[in-house]
């Protein structure tokens, strides 16, 4: 019998609040505020390694959201 490996994708969304002067700023500190840890439930741990700010989340919804 073969051996594979599958790649199984979950999207998580994790919001930081932050103090900046801008948009850019912004997201420069929450990534200073640090990524979240996450694990699976057998204890082991998923690749992370590549965090980004979504596309859709603009400054604008930001901003709207942050005003709640």
């Amino acid at each position: 019998m073969s051996t594979y490996n599958v790649p199984l994708v979950a999207v998580v969304t994790h919001y930081v609040k932050v103090e900046a002067d801008d948009w850019e700023a912004a997201i420069d500190a929450a990534f200073d505020e640090g990524t979240p840890g996450l694990m699976n439930l057998d204890h082991t741990y998923p690749d992370v390694s590549d965090w980004e700010v979504a596309d859709w989340y603009t400054e604008e919804r930001a901003t709207e959201e942050s005003s709640k």
